[in-house]
């Protein structure tokens, strides 16, 4: 059952067309996050979504019912700011217990939701401090609490993580994940951050120039980007460019632009000559002293190792062309005193782009 869509739905100021005609179909129980880069339109979804904007065109539906004309107060959609917006003269039960008072409910049924949505977020001690008595992580739950209490239809997430530590950060976005799985509220989660978009959504709406790029798992977008602007947006990749030399059933021989040659698997129609553009993920590709004959295996030097703890960054050249190798730290044996190596991937690896 859908139970959040937009239509067709496009927003312009003046002459700036922000978000240009985009459709999505939301499940009950979902969480999508809308990812993309400063000024990809995301943010200004959102705010159609919440009411803070108007649509130029198109609709919004939820549950079947056009939210176009009902005032931000009435769509029954929490909402959980990046700045987090607490109160600052309230203690954290009265922050959350904010929405229901607007909404006239009665001292006993306002006491049980705020004590039962303390309980979720794990916050049962904390209800008499104040916001400034807080770490940035408790006041992000108790915003995300206050949010949840009135028991909205949609929870709408604007970059709630931002103001956080990297560490902290990394521990919230499972939390959060949690905390919406076990309520099942459908969510919407706004971020320009790939890694804790791919960490908390069941799919990423992949947004650029007010358009969507793609919509899927994090999986099917970093192994199958849609085109070279997801390909470079979503993970590491080397992206150069071929031309086809020669045309197999579902693989072809491109020429690289060192001069070598590899083979690559291919689902479109290729002719030879054809020049496109190819991506390859940095931890696909191996590293050896020596040649391996089953596999694309290229004679390069190593320009750059780079230690990042679980993970060697490796710059190999080849002739004209330079790699990016990511590798486990096993591969400490790599040294640039003895910089001659083979760079090794399947042809089963990559995307040639049509």
């Amino acid at each position: 059952m859908t139970n959040f869509e937009l239509i067709n739905v496009s927003k312009q100021f003046q002459d700036n067309v922000v978000v240009n005609n985009i459709n999505l179909s939301i499940k009950s129980g979902e969480l999508i996050a809308l990812l993309g880069p400063s000024g990809c339109g995301k943010t200004t979804t959102l705010q159609m979504m919440a009411g803070f904007l108007e649509l130029t065109s198109g609709d919004i539906l939820l549950n079947g019912k056009s939210l176009k004309s009902v005032p931000p107060h009435l769509r029954n959609i929490g909402i959980v700011f990046q700045s987090y917006a607490l109160f600052p003269h309230l203690n954290v039960f009265d922050n959350i217990a904010f929405g229901l008072r607007m909404r006239k409910y009665d001292v006993e049924t306002i006491k049980k939701k705020v004590n039962e949505v303390l309980d979720i977020v794990q916050l049962n001690s904390k209800e008499t401090r104040f916001p400034k008595e807080l770490s940035g992580g408790q006041q992000q739950r108790v915003a995300l609490a206050r949010a949840l209490v009135i028991e909205p239809e949609l929870l709408l997430l604007d970059e709630p993580l931002s103001n956080l530590d990297a560490n902290l950060r990394e521990q919230m976005r499972f939390e959060i994940r949690d905390i919406q799985k076990r309520v099942g509220i459908t969510t919407i989660f706004v971020t320009h951050d790939q890694a804790e978009a791919m960490a908390v959504a069941d799919r990423l709406v992949i947004m650029s120039n007010g358009h969507i790029r793609q919509i899927g798992t994090a999986r099917e977008i970093y192994e199958k980007p849609d085109g070279l602007f997801v390909a470079e947006f979503i993970g590491q990749a080397n992206i150069f460019d071929v031309t086809i030399s020669a045309v197999h059933p579902m693989a072809v021989t491109m020429l690289l632009p060192s001069g070598h040659v590899a083979q690559a698997q291919s689902q479109h129609l290729f002719q030879s000559g054809t020049k496109t553009k190819f991506a390859l993920r940095p931890e696909s590709i191996d590293i050896s002293i020596s040649k391996i004959d089953d596999k694309n295996s290229l004679p390069g030097i190593i320009k750059r190792i780079n230690y990042l703890g679980a993970f060697i960054n490796i710059s190999v050249e080849i002739g004209q062309l330079t790699l990016i190798v990511i590798c486990t730290s096993k591969s400490q044996s790599l040294s640039l005193e003895n910089p001659n190596v083979f760079v090794n991937w399947d042809y089963t690896c990559g995307i040639l782009f049509n």
